[in-house]
């Protein structure tokens, strides 16, 4: 199985890497828009580098009841942006994200209040979360999606707390991280643009189990253009030998964003035999921070770090581009070596391993030492 990566991961390797990044703080609450941060007492402040700083705070991984507590007062739909619900009091405010359902959670973000009806207005399927219906009388509970705040002043070496332009929707203390020079929603779009790079790309092989008289067979998901196909071949299923060999004549079928494989000329087989489908596969964007992919690390964590320093230079000019242009040469090194070691010879390679090797005798006299 291949190995995954969450989105999180992914931007704390290339933060880290790029030395943006200070992360497991201790944040303490003083008020809803200071924290202390014990970790910050022996740090030199590095002015460039703190410049556009964010607090990270990642989701807590626990529910909380608002006080008072509310419950959701009718059944609603995955369309319907208007709740009302049932409350001794007012617990809500606007940003708060609140949380509805039996067990799979969905996540909104209040963004209009009525405390005379008692109606919210809601953005649904906030944090990753897909909108769905919900029945009456849930508890309305209170949990944090990853949230992060621009950092206006670090008090250190007076004090070791940073001030907030905005407060947490909850005042709680929480193991954070700080972001410089670029927030993480900044971060995140550069790694989806790196996941979005025809160069991030892997090969496959796809096995599909030949049916007699049968000449179109459903291609997987992923395959969603013919130039990705680079070889079809088949082999006996019922036998030790590995053997593969070209498969008969074939093309693909574009449709409706699905692909279909349709062999032109299909020759009678006895039995057991399965075709493999060689292709590039490409990679979806993430849009949450526990969202995975299988891009392997190698590969995604450099090409999005050379995507982060575009946009770096892009807001912060000519002392950014000095200060990282050897570590941007560094990793796109990085990524054409591993395409070059891993990738290129994966596309070329022939997966008929029945055609003998021709190795010559002699160097060729174009040779050189």
């Amino acid at each position: 199985m291949a190995e995954t990566l969450t989105l999180q991961e992914i931007r704390d390797a290339i933060m880290g890497d790029a030395g943006l990044i200070i992360d497991s703080l201790a944040c303490v609450t003083v008020d809803s828009d200071t924290y202390t941060i014990n970790q910050l007492v022996d740090r030199t402040p590095d002015p460039f580098r703190m410049r556009d700083s964010y607090l990270y705070k990642p989701d807590s991984g626990t529910l909380e009841s608002f006080s008072p507590t509310a419950t959701l007062t009718s059944d609603i739909s995955a369309s319907v942006v208007e709740l009302e619900y049932t409350s001794s009091g007012d617990p809500f405010t606007v940003g708060d994200i609140i949380n509805i359902g039996d067990g799979g959670f969905e996540k909104m973000r209040v963004i209009g209040i009525n405390t005379t009806t008692n109606f919210l207005t809601v953005e649904r399927g906030v944090g990753g979360t897909t909108a769905t219906t919900h029945s009456s009388a849930p508890e309305i509970f209170k949990k944090m999606i990853p949230e992060f705040r621009r950092i206006t002043a670090f008090n250190y070496p007076a004090a070791n707390t940073v001030d907030l332009a905005r407060g947490f929707t909850f005042d709680e203390d929480f193991v954070g991280q700080i972001y410089f020079l670029i927030s993480p929603d900044d971060i995140n779009i550069s790694i989806n643009s790196a996941l979005g790079n025809p160069q991030v790309r892997t090969i496959e092989r796809t096995t599909i189990t030949f049916v007699n008289n049968t000449n179109e067979y459903a291609l997987p998901v992923g395959l969603h253009s013919k130039t990705q196909i680079l070889g079809v071949y088949y082999r006996d299923a019922s036998s030790n030998d590995v053997i593969e060999n070209s498969a008969p004549a074939w093309k693909i079928i574009e449709d409706d964003n699905a692909l279909t494989l349709h062999f032109i000329a299909l020759p009678t087989f006895n039995s057991n035999v399965d075709f493999i489908v060689v292709w590039r596969k490409f990679f979806p964007p993430l849009a949450g921070d526990n969202e995975t992919t299988t891009c392997p690390k190698e590969l995604i964590v450099p090409k999005a770090e050379f995507e982060l320093f575009l946009k770096i230079f892009k807001q912060h000019g000519t002392q950014a581009r000095q200060m990282f242009a050897q570590d941007m040469a560094l990793v796109e090194k990085k990524v054409n070596e591993y395409i070059a070691a891993v990738i290129s010879p994966a596309e070329a390679r022939e997966y008929n391993i029945n055609e003998p090797i021709f190795v010559p005798d002699v160097l060729p006299k174009s040779y050189s030492w």
